[in-house]
């Protein structure tokens, strides 16, 4: 009954929290579009999350990890971004706009760090995958975008803040329905990030998926105007990133068996692979039926390499060190790679046209792709990093306990 109640609390919560994000992310450079905001002004206010999630995410992590307080900590980041949300759709100036923006981001950065870090506890306590919770968030994405902009078509582009407020209600629910971890750093409170970053192995992989994300978000930027340049209407960009997004849902529910086969190494090979590739097609061609077909590739690029991402950033975590670790893998990818492909694409886009820009990203993601076949296969932590955790850790208890812990 306890391992049910984990999953459906999980799943649930990550229906109705990317339903959350469904109702802002397609639509909220819209809004400032609508209510007068420059191109520059925009900018700013969609850079200042990134700004503020490597910095943010660790901090909640190590208080997750050393006192124990994820699912405490996963209902004050819910509840604290719902305030500063409908607070954005009181304002329209930049003065009003940029600090609520940054104490929104405060309490949204560490949401995905926390909840991964629970749902592969629930997941592995009651013999399922990831990927098979994640896929609830895709669908709720899907399911809340699509009926939002059907209902701001009779009403107004305001509604996505209500909307928003809504489903994180819901989310703040199932938060204190969550179950507990059964770990807990015993250490110095920022010793576990020392611990981490001193893994050359996760630091090797942390370097290969900034290099991807780096590319992801300079691609993600300009794709809605790659598809206007080549005579796409707003319809038919929002069936592109429809198409995209269901074609994460068989990829997700398969991440169990796809983990066992390839292991989370072999499916982020993959992942790494089918981006270079996706970009590279995107390069290739002018035509927009084209251009959604190759848009299925998505669930073989971001739902692979997201879901064996989390998988294997976990791997790499020394007990009680989870949600630390997956703050780490989000600043990565949400934090700095979104800053630096933020501007590396507004530049090239400028100086050398969209379509070299996605063959600069297929060229970012084959490199992301050599560093990470640089790091070991080993996916477990091997002698010399037990004896870095025990000698970080200073006791030789820990030595044993990680040693028991592999064998498990």
């Amino acid at each position: 009954m306890e391992k049910n109640k984990g999953l459906t609390s999980t799943g649930g919560f990550y229906l109705l929290y990317f339903g959350a994000v469904g109702c802002m992310f397609p639509y909220l450079n819209l809004y400032y579009q609508r209510i007068g905001l420059t191109g520059f002004q925009i900018g700013i206010l969609s850079a200042i999350p990134s700004l503020v999630v490597p910095f943010a995410s660790p901090i909640w992590g190590i208080l997750g990890d050393s006192l124990n307080l994820h699912r405490r900590l996963l209902t004050v980041a819910v509840g604290g971004t719902i305030i500063p949300v409908l607070l954005l759709s009181a304002g329209r100036t930049m003065s009003w706009l940029a600090p609520v923006t940054l104490v929104y981001a405060f309490f949204y950065g560490p949401i995905g760090p926390l909840i991964d870090s629970t749902a592969l506890q629930v997941a592995e306590a009651a013999h399922r995958s990831y990927g098979e919770l994640r896929v609830w968030g895709t669908i709720g994405f899907i399911a809340s975008a699509w009926t939002l902009g059907r209902i701001m078509e009779g009403t107004s582009l305001r509604s996505l803040f209500l909307g928003y407020a809504l489903f994180m209600l819901g989310s703040l629910a199932f938060s204190l329905l969550l179950p507990s971890s059964p770990q807990r750093w015993s250490g110095p409170m920022l010793q576990g990030l020392g611990v981490l970053l001193a893994d050359r192995v996760f630091v090797l992989f942390l370097a290969s998926v900034f290099l991807l994300a780096t590319a992801v978000a300079a691609a993600n930027n300009f794709f809605a105007l790659y598809m206007d340049g080549l005579g796409a209407s707003e319809g038919l960009v929002g069936l592109s990133w429809a198409i995209a997004a269901l074609s994460e849902v068989p990829v997700m529910f398969l991440s169990g068996a796809l983990l066992r086969r390839l292991a989370p190494r072999g499916l982020l090979i993959l992942g790494f692979s089918v981006y270079a590739l996706r970009w590279f097609l995107y390069s290739q061609t002018t035509s927009l039926q084209a251009v959604l077909l190759i848009q299925v590739l998505h669930g073989l690029s971001f739902g692979a390499y997201f879901v064996a991402g989390v998988v294997y950033t976990r791997e790499r975590a020394p007990g009680g060190l989870s949600a630390t670790a997956q703050a780490l893998f989000s600043g990565t990818v949400l934090g700095l790679a979104g800053i630096v492909g933020g501007l590396a694409g507004g530049y090239l886009y400028d100086q050398v046209g969209v379509m070299n820009l996605f063959r600069f990203c297929s060229l970012a993601a084959t490199l992301a792709l050599v560093v990470f076949l640089v790091v070991p296969s080993l996916h477990k932590r091997g002698p010399a990093d037990c004896r870095t955790f025990s000698k970080l850790r200073g006791d030789q208890g820990a030595s044993r306990s990680d040693d028991k812990e592999e064998g498990a």
